[in-house]
């Protein structure tokens, strides 16, 4: 049987609106061992006690000081480190919205492949329109395009729709109106076309949703400890040495989809 697999959440605020649906369809849509350790950056929403209160089975860590998401992630590994038996721990963003077996999968996807030290899950989505398409798959990596969006007023469109993410997403204002059912369904539609499959790299990709060994535990502090001077440029030259060193790659599960809103977790939008 799996050893309890801890989930650890950073937070700030927007309770209401991330939080509690974030940690709901944890509840719902979770299989196995798991414990959730949600760590309160001195919230002013009373995030801490209200969580303390309404879900009873959840350690909470209230912090006297925003330590931002790489300083809370450190006290939800020290945390789990002084307290649990555990071979795979999860970090994960407070403003997403989990599918059904999203964490069973990627633990069943990181048993089979001994040599990944990680895994996260896609945020792409099947149904794009021909222009996102266009963009994604021939548009995005294209040196001379990206020059002509930088460089001319076009770089004035960013954002509005001309330079346009290579996530494919359906996008909410408000993720309490996004329903797990929306969630799992999209997660069916992607389970069905990719199943098993995974990308592997030799970088950790997205730091929103993963799970990792135990034994990559002390290199993923030290990147959270200098987080500051390794992100975003300095990232994949150090997880790319780290995966040389100790000969393990990094995995993309694609039929595994986990909403992810981007900026909420942080008290803000985007």
């Amino acid at each position: 049987m799996r050893k309890m697999i801890p989930i650890i959440i950073v937070t700030y605020n927007k309770l209401e609106q991330f939080t509690i649906p974030c940690i709901e369809s944890i509840i719902e849509n979770t299989s196995g061992p798991f414990k959730i350790i949600l760590v309160d950056n001195a919230s002013s929403d009373n995030t801490a006690e209200i969580i303390k209160s309404k879900y009873k089975f959840i350690d909470v860590i209230s912090n006297t000081a925003n330590t931002g998401w790489a300083g809370g992630n450190i006290d939800g590994i020290n945390h789990i480190s002084n307290n649990y038996d555990y071979d795979y721990f999860c970090l994960l963003n407070s403003d997403t919205l989990l599918s059904y077996n999203w964490l069973s999968k990627l633990a069943d996807l990181l048993d089979s492949n001994q040599k990944a030290a990680s895994i996260i899950p896609t945020e792409r989505v099947l149904n794009t329109n021909l222009l996102k398409k266009i963009y994604i798959n021939y548009l995005s990596e294209n040196v001379v395009f990206k020059k002509m969006i930088s460089a001319t007023p076009l770089r004035l469109l960013k954002g509005k729709g001309i330079s346009m993410p290579r996530e494919v997403k359906p996008v909410v204002r408000n993720v309490e109106n996004l329903k797990v059912n929306e969630i799992n369904e999209i997660n069916s539609k992607i389970e069905k076309k990719y199943r098993n499959k995974v990308e592997k790299s030799a970088f950790i990709k997205s730091g929103y949703c993963v799970l990792l060994r135990k034994h990559i535990q002390n290199e993923y502090v030290y990147y959270l400890e200098n987080f500051n001077s390794l992100f975003p440029s300095k990232s994949i030259e150090y997880w790319s040495k780290i995966s040389a060193q100790k000969n393990v790659t990094h995995l993309l599960s694609k039929g595994t989809y986990v909403y992810h809103y981007r900026g909420g977790s942080g008290g803000y939008f985007i």
